[in-house]
């Protein structure tokens, strides 16, 4: 079991080490102009698809040069809505079916440190709101969300207090991610 997922962890990195890759590819390449080119016009299924892959691990990086792209021709707020809905989405799927898994991952990390059964741990209520907030800077972050949904499943937040509080943050994330970004550039 605990080797299991030691390869499932090495396999999730090296996932995202090809995607980030991809990504410079894209980029270089010019595949994200011919990309932007082929949707224009149709800003409103860009930028959802842009949020819905820009909330994973594995699609992040290609996920963040559209959104810059998007946000150097339309405006920043209707992308980052734009993208906030289609991160809602993404995080909503994630939230109900794989939050087990990464939950899993989490105990085994812990377990590795030396942390001892960190199931017992998380009890505590103090320690689930501590979780929430964790989890809530993760996801309004540009990191992938999948680590800060897993701690927001750890301590049991429901859906209906989950959509509201996922899409403000994917919102804010990404709003401040694109202006900061194309500020830059």
């Amino acid at each position: 079991m605990i080797e299991n997922r030691l390869v499932y962890l090495l396999r999730d990195f090296a996932i995202i080490a090809i995607s980030i890759l991809v990504a410079l590819i894209f980029v270089k390449t010019g595949v994200v102009s011919s990309v932007l080119q082929l949707g224009q016009g149709t800003i409103i299924i860009s930028g959802v698809l842009a949020g819905i892959f820009f909330i994973s691990a594995f699609t992040a990086a290609p996920a963040a040069v559209i959104l810059v792209e998007l946000m150097k021709v339309y405006p920043p707020v209707l992308v980052a809505f734009l993208a906030g809905s289609g991160a809602l989405f993404g995080d909503l799927i994630i939230f109900s079916f794989v939050r087990d898994a990464l939950t899993k991952d989490i105990f085994y990390i812990a377990q590795k440190l030396g942390l001892g059964d960190a199931r017992t741990k998380f009890q505590n209520g103090h320690l689930r709101f501590v979780l929430v907030v964790i989890g809530a800077f993760i996801v309004a972050s540009p990191f992938p969300d999948e680590v800060g949904l897993a701690l927001m499943g750890l301590s049991q937040m429901k859906k209906i207090n989950f959509i509201p509080v996922s899409f403000a943050l994917n919102f804010i994330g990404i709003l401040t991610f694109g202006l900061v970004v194309r500020n830059l550039m």
